[in-house]
């Protein structure tokens, strides 16, 4: 494939981008495509409209993809254009067309994925780099290696079922998935690890000590099978399908993942936790790009985890002894480390 990376610098300046797209050359020749570096001019000055549109009028000819390094060189069209973003935090609004007529968007963080969701409208995936040969897609866990999962669910029959399968087998080409389900048979097919949960949902924080994090889907169907008092005694991630009983509004989830406005609503008043709206259309349903989100959100989530569990032990310790948490100010200690990863709605800046 014959392949232009292209980056926009000021003349004589050092430039990361620059470094990035030419290890950038480096890596693709390797890889047996053909490669070439298109340097844009930018001003030393502010940029002006007229220097966006020259790179709007700009044509590759002969260039099967283009691959574009950062702004304003994101601004130039192609038909097959992958644009990344590696140390941007914000967004320029006017950026976002360009953003939105690209095949891919990557940026360096889960913080400007989801950013670039919300303010663009465009999908994002994070690649992590410390040079082109080591950047990565995935979340991490400690130590640098994959992510471990837990993901509970039904997993029998129905449509919370089937969406776990489609999920869990491409989530698997990112982190370490173990699927946990009630007893039930038969089971979906899967390549991944099945563990039956214990009857009654009898699942504690030491039985999930060695995961990064647990993630529950809840709502549906076919019900929760326990999978609903797992989510009560070890708190992680939370997958609403449906409506969920009214007892399960003091859940202590440490974010919401919902399909639909109205959802979020719900669940917004249900949780203090972030809520995010991923729209899951069944019959359109493209697993890949859900994934990638779930990877943003788990991003921001994972630094609060380890300080969350904290918070929770210290809370089922004093209630054993009859004090309340929210009198002993854990409660209040909870919500500071929401705070770590954002904390609010994700779709409304609640």
């Amino acid at each position: 494939m014959r392949i232009a990376v292209l980056t926009a610098v000021v003349p004589f300046a050092r430039s990361r981008a620059r470094q990035l797209a030419a290890e950038l050359v480096s890596a693709l020749e390797q890889r047996g495509h053909r490669a070439l570096l298109v340097t844009l001019p930018l001003p030393a000055g502010p940029l002006t409209t007229e220097h966006v549109l020259a790179l709007r009028t700009l044509r590759l000819p002969n260039v099967d993809r283009a691959i574009a390094i950062g702004f304003p060189a994101c601004a130039v069209r192609h038909a097959s254009k992958v644009v990344w973003l590696p140390g941007a935090d914000r967004i320029p609004p006017a950026y976002g067309c360009y953003l939105r007529e690209a095949e891919a968007v990557y940026v360096g963080a889960a913080a400007t994925a989801l950013r670039v969701k919300e303010e663009c409208g465009a999908e994002a995936g994070v690649l992590v780099t410390a040079g082109v040969n080591g950047f990565d897609v995935a979340a991490r866990g400690a130590g640098g290696r994959n992510l471990k999962i837990a993901w509970f669910t039904p997993f029998s029959s129905g449509a919370v079922a089937r969406f776990s399968a489609a999920v869990t087998a491409e989530l698997a080409h990112h982190a370490d998935v173990d699927i946990w389900h009630p007893p039930e048979a038969p089971l979906q097919a899967t390549a991944l690890r099945a563990i039956v949960m214990p009857r009654h949902g009898d699942v504690s924080a030491p039985m999930l000590a060695a995961y990064d994090l647990a993630v529950y889907n809840l709502g549906g169907d076919e019900g929760g099978g326990g999978i609903a008092k797992a989510a009560c005694a070890a708190p992680g991630l939370t997958i609403l399908h449906g409506p969920v009983r009214e007892e399960l509004a003091e859940r202590r989830a440490y974010a919401v993942v919902v399909h639909s406005e109205s959802a979020r609503q719900f669940a917004a008043a249900a949780v203090a936790a972030q809520v995010a709206v991923f729209p899951f259309e069944q019959d359109a349903f493209n697993a890949r790009k859900y994934v990638t989100s779930l990877l943003c959100l788990a991003r921001t989530l994972l630094p609060a985890v380890p300080v969350l569990r904290c918070v929770d032990m210290m809370a089922a310790r004093l209630a054993e002894i009859g004090v309340e948490a929210r009198a002993a100010g854990v409660e209040p200690m909870a919500r500071k480390a929401c705070g770590l990863f954002g904390g609010g709605s994700a779709s409304s800046g609640r």
